[in-house]
């Protein structure tokens, strides 16, 4: 699924094409759409800041440019593929 992790900005955006797609006239599928993305959104709590270089924003921005992407969406993707699989013990 493309969208599973959205930007608030993204978020707007898709509540008001979906609006205009049923011309405020909500059926049963649209609404679930609706909430189910809205569930999605509100389902991530934490929010994390950090400090970076100079030249290391650049080369995010850079490489968001390239491949039209958010750092938001950069930055998840490189955290999730951190994860290792763990020798049982």
């Amino acid at each position: 699924m493309q969208w599973l992790y959205i930007t608030p900005a993204a978020l707007i955006d898709r509540l008001r094409y979906l609006l205009r797609l049923c011309e405020y006239n909500l059926n049963f599928n649209v609404f679930m759409l609706l909430l189910y993305t809205i569930m999605l959104y509100n389902s991530m709590k934490k929010r994390l800041d950090f400090r970076v270089e100079e030249y290391e924003l650049k080369i995010l921005e850079d490489y968001c440019s390239e491949v039209g992407r958010t750092k938001t969406d950069v930055l998840r993707e490189l955290i999730r593929s951190l994860k290792t699989k763990r020798k049982p013990s």
